[in-house]
Order: C-alpha cells, then sequence, then structure tokens
C-alpha cells in the first residue's frame, strides 16, 4: 500500500534523522511503496540503503537486502540497531551458533531487514527460511555484479531471479549500484527479471568530497606526507592486492600512524576487530583491498569539490615544448617503428640508455631537447597532447604514439599551446586558521570522550 509524503518525511527524520531526502531517493521510496520496481544508480555515499530502509519500515514483513560485502553488512546492521530499526545479517562471519539464533529470530518475524551474501540465497536453509517469511521487499545493493558487462561480476548473483521466483509471492525488487553504464543498467533489468521499473539516475557529483589526481615520484613518500599533514585525522587507503595491503599499513605503522587493515585474506575476527577499530576512531586510518566497501558509515570527510576546480593551478605556455613532442613523434614513428610514451619521453630527455641505442635514436633531430624538463614533466606534456587530440595513443598490448587529429594546428602561424600545471606549493589544507583548526582538534576529542563512554562510534 502506498504511504503518503508526510509519513515518509515523519520516517525519513524520526529514525534517521534527516529533514529532507537527497536527489533521487523520494521517487524510488514512492515507487517501491506504490509496489513498482525500481533501480537507483546513486553515487557512493549518496543515500541508497535510505531508499530500501525506509520503505522496509513502512511495509509489512521483512525486507531481505542482498550484499556482497561483508564490512558493509555488519555496518548497517549495527547503524539500524542503534536507531532501534530490528536488524540482522547471515553471512560466513557468524559462528553457528550465532547463525542459528538469528534464523531463529528471523523465523519469528523478529527483524525488518535481513541481510544476506549471495551465496546464501542458494542454499536450502535459506530458501526454506525465506519460504516462510512474509518478504515485502528484496534490495539488491551493488548490483552491477549481477552484469557480465560490470567491473565486479560475481556468477552467484545470477542466482537472485531464481531465489525470487520461488518465493510463494514475488516481493517488490530493487536494485542499487553507484554506476553502471547503459548495458550493465540493462543487464541489470534482465537478469533480475525486474518489471517495468523506476529508474532513478542521480549525478556523480558530491559537494561535500573534493576529487584530486596526482601523479607522485614516489608514492611512500608522498603518501606519508598526506598523512602526517592530517594526523589525528581518519582516511582510507585503497590498495589494489592484498600484498600492497600489507606493505602499506606496515609502512604508516612503522612511521608512527594508527593504521588497520582489511583484505579478503584476514580471519572474520580480525576483520570485525579492525573495522570496528576504525569505526570507533581507536584508529585513524584503513588500508583495504575493495573487500572493504566504500559505502561505510564514516562522515568525517572533508573540504571543496575537485583538484582541477581547487585553484591550486597555473597555465603555463607550453608551445615550445608541444612542438618539441609533435616533432620527435613523427621523426622516429617515420622510421616505420612504433613506439610508446617512454620512449619518446627518453628520446626528448636525452636519455641514453640500451633501448635508445638498440633503435638508433639518438641522431634525431629532437634528441635531449627537453632535457632540462623533469622526465615526470615530459609525460605530463604527452598526456595533455593526448588529452586534446594533438597526439593518438593506440589500442594494442603496447599502445604506442602517432600524430592525432588536432596536430596540424600546431603549424598555423600565432598559436600557441596553454597547459595547465599545479603549483609549486598548493595549500593542502585549505584556508581554516589555526584558532578554528584548534577549535575543531577540542571538540572532536571531546566527541571521542563521549563516544567511548557510551559504546557507540565517535560520529
Amino acid at each position: 500500500m502506498k504511504k503518503d509524503a508526510a509519513e515518509c518525511t515523519r520516517v525519513l527524520k524520526d529514525r534517521f534523522g534527516y529533514d529532507t531526502f537527497r536527489e533521487g531517493q523520494a521517487e524510488v521510496v514512492d515507487a517501491l511503496l506504490s509496489g513498482r520496481d525500481a533501480v537507483g544508480i546513486m553515487p557512493t555515499g549518496g543515500g541508497k540503503s535510505i531508499c530500501y530502509q525506509l520503505p522496509a519500515l513502512l511495509l509489512p514483513g521483512v525486507t531481505v537486502v542482498v550484499s556482497p560485502l561483508i564490512s558493509l553488512m555488519a555496518d548497517q546492521v549495527r547503524s539500524l540497531s542503534e536507531n532501534g530499526i530490528p536488524a540482522a545479517f547471515l553471512n560466513s562471519s557468524l559462528n553457528p551458533e550465532a547463525f542459528c539464533d538469528t534464523v531463529r529470530a528471523a523465523a519469528a518475524g523478529e527483524y525488518r531487514l535481513l541481510y544476506v551474501a549471495p551465496e546464501r540465497l542458494d542454499t536450502a536453509p535459506f530458501r526454506e527460511l525465506a519460504r516462510n517469511l512474509d518478504v515485502s521487499l528484496v534490495a539488491v545493493d551493488e548490483a552491477h555484479c549481477i552484469s557480465q558487462w560490470g567491473q565486479n561480476f560475481r556468477p552467484s548473483y545470477l542466482n537472485i531471479a531464481d531465489f525470487i521466483t520461488q518465493m510463494p509471492r514475488r516481493p517488490v525488487v530493487s536494485a542499487f549500484t553507484a554506476t553502471a553504464t547503459l548495458r550493465v543498467r540493462e543487464d541489470i533489468v534482465a537478469a533480475l527479471g525486474l518489471r517495468d521499473p523506476l529508474t532513478v539516475v542521480s549525478g556523480f557529483n558530491r559537494p561535500n568530497l573534493y576529487f584530486e589526481v596526482t601523479k607522485p615520484q614516489n608514492k611512500q613518500k608522498e603518501l606519508l606526507l598526506y598523512v602526517k599533514k592530517r594526523a589525528g585525522r581518519c582516511g582510507i587507503v585503497y590498495c589494489s592486492t592484498r600484498k600492497t595491503v600489507e606493505a602499506v599499513r606496515e609502512l604508516l605503522a612503522r612511521h608512527g600512524v594508527s593504521a588497520v587493515r582489511y583484505h579478503a585474506g584476514l580471519s572474520d575476527a580480525e576483520r570485525r576487530r579492525n573495522q570496528e577499530d576504525f569505526l570507533y576512531d581507536r584508529a585513524d586510518v584503513m588500508v583495504a583491498t575493495n573487500a572493504f566497501g566504500m559505502g561505510i558509515d564514516k562522515p568525517d570527510a572533508r573540504c571543496d569539490n575537485c583538484g582541477n576546480c581547487h585553484g591550486a593551478f597555473e597555465e603555463v605556455d607550453a608551445t615550445e615544448w608541444m612542438r618539441a613532442a609533435l616533432n620527435c613523434v613523427h621523426q622516429i614513428c617515420g622510421r616505420g617503428w612504433p613506439y610508446g610514451k617512454a620512449m619518446v619521453c627518453d628520446v626528448l630527455k636525452g636519455a641514453v640508455n640500451e633501448k635508445v641505442r638498440r633503435a638508433r635514436l639518438a641522431d634525431v633531430r629532437t634528441f635531449g631537447l627537453l632535457t632540462a624538463l623533469p622526465q615526470r614533466k615530459i609525460l605530463d606534456v604527452l598526456d595533455a597532447l593526448e588529452q586534446d587530440g594533438f597526439l593518438a595513443v593506440s589500442d594494442g598490448r603496447y599502445p604506442t604514439l602517432t600524430l592525432g587529429p588536432e596536430a596540424e594546428r600546431a603549424r598555423e602561424e600565432g598559436f600557441r599551446y596553454m597547459l595547465r600545471v599545479p603549483k609549486r606549493a598548493p595549500d593542502a589544507d585549505g584556508n581554516a586558521d589555526a584558532t578554528s583548526e584548534d577549535l575543531f582538534e577540542t571538540l572532536r576529542a571531546l566527541r571521542r570522550r563521549l563516544a567511548e563512554g557510551a559504546n557507540v562510534p565517535a560520529y
């Protein structure tokens, strides 16, 4: 049964503490309460969980939430329980006794939300439990995992549609993810068997987050400098492999940074302990693979929108650099051999190494033209020329350079090429003065003491 807007707003305020819905939330909530399937493409932190948690309180029975990340399940269940909303999860982190207790409580109708891993749906005990539950809504989180065109395809997600069809009464079905191309969205709808779903795609921009891309010469040194400048503040360092997680955490710990680790190779007990240490401010930095969800509720994020808009850049006349680079590509590719950015950079820098000698490129006219520039700056110039269409990069296994469609413009009389580069000493901490920063830290310390006394996360 559809609930009126006033009741939804009241629940949003009373149970979740928000005065208004964020972009896209109200439309999804209204669709689900009306009995219509829905797809929500919303950025991390954009409020996807409210879209199914709020309807779960207004619909009869229980809402089943399918989630692939143990850390996110535990985080959301803890947050819901602290708000007086009965919720639980079923996954491999529970010992047999706790698992059986949760199943019994679910069968008795004690929960409004039940979080499960997708692998759990294909087990006979859970399917038996689900058939005896009054399931009004199924919410599929990280729904891009169901698509073979998604970045984290998980075959176990293909069991969801079969699980839904075997239920005595088909519930309303919703799917949520942070990013999905049109092809992935179509896959989600088809694979889950959604019926005329409302699709809401909200913008990726979040005004409370700051985005910046940097290319450090020494990653470890830059990371330590970044963390040290923000001593006492929380943050997550994401790494692509478990091995890198271990190395980075050890590096931070060795330099006095309070850091914990999270990846799939750790025991459930350690993952749970480390997650709690991070949430409860006992550790400042979490070093993790993407097994640690980006939607973890830790609202200590700071600053502005984007490094490219932050004012930490200046324009320089790079016309001569551009011409040297284009001439170099023309000369060495004209010899009939394809080369990539690394070789072009070596030639422009005047590097005398085995690769350059073997290719006999030290005699080209552009050899050493940009000797005065650091190698990193030459690569930045090549990247910018590619982005602006002056250079083109092949799609092969070993990407090679050729002149791009805009290269002819460089021959025009009076043409100048301006390049945006970072200023030498950007203000990494924004414009907060010492007084406001001292006050912030004083209040933060007070918040931590109060939270420890109440045994809740500091926020």
